[in-house]
């Protein structure tokens, strides 16, 4: 069977969609909705959608796919770097080599510089093949010492560890229009993918069904970092997630009287922090316990609720770089599996 593979123009939209829908996952949220899937993936730069697809010559069948979420497609300006996402060959090309090709040549476009998050068990052998590395986020939590009562999470004793409060460090929530002001009072660039102002509008504030909320870390009245964070409830249980944070990773140190605020006034069991790259001990010292025994239990999935724990793997070209940052913001882990409009 030959096959050649090109990127997805406009018209090839519903043969994509239907791919999705037979091959990945039948009525996935982007066979649902249009308007999610092209705020993900529609490149209005270039007028097409950002996947690979890989066609069959004799049929024009698509066998393959391969999404990607270029960092440019939040900021023109950053152009560095590419997160994969959906990566799936048809039943019938297995053994072709397709799903291999795609990679080669999404690598090709971006010299290299291909990253993934929540990547499959079954394509680790492969990125290792190819000298990539691959390791697993860090899942940092926190649980709210306020509450008796907790349904979303197991656990026998809330974990306890020695730190210190810095009683100067504040978290205060701003509003949408001082995302821009916040960073002129940091230095984001130090961490490596840089994140801008406007990444951070057009990835979080923009978003068409996710609602966000911002804290500024700040202390004697210096800004010192940005927090982003999302609010995910099962019932009438609520709980908090850092989906992001842009910068160093010791101004997290001491806020634990903080964390204990916003958990109260959000009444939510935890507040949860899926990593890699940020120092063990800044969360150790802000208040964090680091999620590994397997009789706690810390959700991840709300879309449908799971009540279990949930390892995210990752894929990375090498982890030379020492300010290298991976969040649960990146790629496409912090997305919609069911449709809800923004508030």
């Amino acid at each position: 069977m030959n096959f050649k593979i090109k990127f997805a123009e406009k018209e090839d939209f519903d043969l994509l969609i239907a791919f999705i829908d037979k091959q990945w996952e039948e009525n996935h949220i982007f066979v649902k909705s249009k308007k999610l899937f092209d705020w993900q993936y529609f490149n209005k730069n270039s007028n097409n959608y950002n996947f690979l697809i890989g066609i069959c010559n004799k049929t024009n069948q698509i066998l393959g796919i391969l999404g990607f979420i270029p960092f440019n497609h939040y900021d023109n300006q950053i152009d560095d770097l590419c997160w994969m996402s959906l990566w799936k060959v048809h039943e019938r090309a297995k053994g072709l080599g397709l799903g291999k090709s795609l990679l080669l040549e999404l690598q090709k476009k971006f010299k290299g510089q291909l990253y993934t998050i929540g990547a499959n068990e079954r394509t680790i052998p492969i990125y290792k093949s190819m000298g990539l590395t691959v390791g697993k986020l860090n899942h940092f939590f926190l649980i709210n010492p306020n509450l008796n009562k907790f349904k979303l999470i197991k656990f026998s004793s809330i974990p306890s560890h020695t730190f210190k409060v810095d009683e100067q460090k504040k978290l205060d929530k701003i509003s949408k229009s001082d995302i821009i002001n916040s960073f002129k009072s940091f230095k984001p660039s130090e961490q490596y993918p840089f994140k801008s102002a406007n990444y951070i509008i057009n990835r979080y504030i923009k978003h068409p069904f996710y609602d966000y909320f911002f804290y500024k870390i700040s202390k004697d009245l210096n800004i010192l970092g940005l927090l982003i964070v999302r609010k995910c409830s099962y019932k009438e249980s609520k709980a908090l997630r850092i989906i992001d944070f842009i910068g160093p990773s010791n101004i997290l140190r001491g806020l634990y009287n903080e964390w204990c605020k916003i958990l109260n006034n959000n009444n939510a069991e935890y507040l949860d922090f899926y990593n890699y790259g940020l120092k063990y001990e800044d969360l150790m010292n802000s208040g964090f316990t680091l999620s590994k025994k397997k009789e706690i239990i810390i959700p991840n999935h709300f879309e449908p609720f799971e009540k279990k724990n949930v390892d995210i793997n990752f894929m990375v070209p090498s982890l030379d770089n020492k300010n290298f940052r991976i969040v649960k913001g990146d790629s496409d882990q912090d997305r919609p599996n069911i449709l809800r409009e923004k508030k």
